[in-house]
């Protein structure tokens, strides 16, 4: 099979208690599935935070 990996930074109220994601497939793309294989959250200014723009 052929992963590819996907990293995106998703900011949220510091008084959120609850966070939704939605994964969808871009009908420009010919892939028919896709499989989520770990998700993680973790808060800003987190040393493994990526740097954003």
């Amino acid at each position: 099979g052929r992963w590819t990996k996907v990293e995106r930074v998703v900011r949220a109220e510091s008084e959120a208690t609850t966070v939704a994601l939605d994964f969808r497939i871009v009908p420009e793309t010919n892939v028919g599935e896709m499989w989520i294989d770990d998700v993680s959250l973790e808060p800003i200014g987190s040393s493994t935070t990526p740097d954003s723009p």
